[in-house]
Parts: C-alpha cells; structure tokens; sequence
C-alpha cells in the first residue's frame, strides 16, 4: 500500500493534468479511488494544504486552489447591461482589446437587467460550458445589497471584478472598477453655471422609478445649483414635457440623465420650433455617436478604458499578483458641442 507521500504526489500530478479542476471527492470517495486508509488520506490532503495545491472546508470540500488549476485563458463577462447599448459595446470593446494582449478570450453573457436570478444562472452556464477562469461582473441592482451572482463568485471563491458605475458601497470588498456619477453630474453643472445658464432643468427619458444612476445625477443637479444660490426644478420626464403648452417657459439650458434623453429632446424642440442652443442649450450624459452626429454636448464616461482596467485587475488576480483587492476610478469627461454654446 503506497505511502501517504507517495498519494500526495500523485494527486498533484494528477491536478496539474487536470483530473480534478476544481473540487476533489470526498475522502472517503478518494480512498475508493486510491486503496487506501481513511488516515493515509488525510495525511495526504495535510501535505497537498501546506503546499497550497488544495484547500478544505466544511461547506466547499477538498477544493483545488485556484493557482492549481488548469488554465482555461477564458474570461467571463456577465453583464446587466443590453446587448447592443452604447455602453456595453464600449465596455466589451474595451476587455476584448485588453484580453487579446495576454492570449485571453472573454466570453459575454449580457442583458439579466436586473433579473438577479438569471444573473446566477449565467454565471454557472458559462463555468460550465467555457471553464471561464474567471469574471468580470456588472452586477443587477439588488436594494443595495450584494448581488446572488456576486455572492455566488465569493462562496465559490472565484476571481473577480465588479464594474459598477454607482453601487460602490457593497463592493467596497471586492476588486472594483468603476466611474463617478457625481463627477460627471458635476461637470456638467459647472460648464452650464459657467457658461451663465441659471435656469436648468433635469429631464430623463425613464417613466417608472428612476434608475440609480438618474438619481445620482440628479442629486448634483440639485447640489450644484444650491451652492450655486439657484432654484432646482422636480425632475422631468420627456413624456411630460412634450405634452406642456410652454414647453420651456423661463428655462434656458437642460440636463439630460442620458444621450438617449436628449435625442427625445432634440425631437420635441423640433415639433415645438424650440432652437438648440439658441432658445435653449442641451446636455446628454454617455457621449454615443448620435450625439457626436447631432452636436450634442455630453459626458464621455470611457467604458473602453473601464473594460480594459478591468481585465487587467482580473488577469493578475487569477495569476495570484495582487496583494489586496483593488479599488480604481476611471474618469469622466465634458465633451462640448454646439449644443450648450453661448
């Protein structure tokens, strides 16, 4: 009967060849399996622990470390975001062109919006089907909670990296990248109270409950004009303003939450014989190429840049580099067109 030295190196062979990739059996399935005694076997895992090739606990079992494991070179991206939107396309241009540069693939699964089960659901799908090394995670809004999917990466101890662009609170523990909503709301502010805009009204294009990020943006909306000693207005919808007689009595520039929002507006001042910037000036909020096409002044919040942060931060926490979690803020910038000129 071979020695408990001798199994030990013999399963770490054995993980590195990639007989077990993540989880061991039991030890009484690996007695089975080597013919041996239940003590041998624990000696056995005592050696592959202090050599870091396994770890054990009462909840995951005899599990492999993650610097044990066979790379895959695939990254997950599982993101709340649709298919097709401005920002997710930037996003994932950004962590392909950053994955390519180490011979990674990332694999997307997108569009849970909020479904936090779904969420969960392509998390284990594409650890299934691709062997994913690990993720990138654009979590759904869960009540200011930890999302299941992020929850479920942190009991499987899986790498990671959350890219909120707003809940920054509940993530504090894990690797993070992220943008300011508020930087960017403020940006906004100073270049219209700079450029002698006094009456600014905040409108959004969503009719329900407001997302996060329109109520953080509209939080330094209002900020911005009390310190400035200026009315804020109730946030408007497009819906709403369209239907007014005056559509704009007194008011002389608009704060869009998005670029999306201020499409709507372009089109109302249309049918209302409204000039931009003349009568009024307009800002969106994502700087999409519609509103590069249209002239419209926007916040570029570079989710390229974001998507590539990201899969670096991933890259050296799967290869065992990083020392703490990481925390980084990837800046917004005004980009201004003829929409808000003087």
């Amino acid at each position: 009967m071979p020695g408990y030295k001798e199994i030990a190196q013999t399963m770490e062979q054995e993980i590195k060849d990639g007989k077990y990739e993540e989880r061991l059996p039991t030890i009484d399935g690996l007695c089975d399996i080597y013919k041996v005694s239940r003590v041998t076997m624990q000696r056995a895992i005592g050696v592959l622990k202090k050599r870091e090739v396994v770890n054990t606990s009462p909840k995951r079992g005899i599990s492999v470390t993650r610097l044990k494991r066979p790379r895959s070179h695939v990254l997950g991206a599982v993101l709340h975001t649709k298919y097709g939107s401005p920002l997710h396309e930037q996003l994932i241009e950004g962590m392909y062109h950053e994955a390519e540069k180490f011979n990674e693939v990332v694999a997307v699964s997108a569009g849970t919006l909020g479904n936090v089960k779904k969420e969960v659901t392509q998390i284990k799908q594409l650890l299934e089907k691709q062997k994913v090394d690990g993720f990138v995670i654009w979590p759904s809004w869960n009540d200011g909670k930890v999302s299941p999917g992020v929850k479920y990466l942190i009991d499987e101890e899986i790498p990671f990296v959350v890219v909120p662009d707003d809940f920054q609170h509940q993530y504090r523990n894990c690797n993070l990248v992220t943008n300011r909503n508020d930087t960017g709301s403020s940006e906004v502010m100073t270049h219209l109270l700079g450029s002698s805009y006094k009456n600014i009204l905040f409108v959004t294009k969503s009719n329900g409950i407001a997302p996060s990020f329109t109520e953080k943006r509209y939080e330094q909306y209002k900020k911005s004009l009390g310190l400035a000693n200026l009315k804020s207005y109730p946030m408007m919808t497009c819906k709403a303003l369209a239907k007014k007689r005056k559509v704009f009595d007194g008011i002389d520039a608009i704060f869009c939450d998005t670029d999306e929002c201020a499409i709507e507006l372009v089109k109302i001042c249309l049918q209302k014989g409204v000039s931009i910037p003349g009568d009024i000036a307009l800002v969106g909020y994502d700087n999409t190429k519609i509103a590069h096409k249209l002239d419209i002044t926007s916040i570029e919040q570079h989710f390229g840049n974001l998507g590539r942060l990201a899969i670096d931060v991933l890259i050296r926490d799967i290869n065992g580099e990083l020392i703490e979690k990481e925390h980084h803020t990837v800046q917004s910038e005004l980009i201004i067109r003829n929409s808000s000129k003087r």
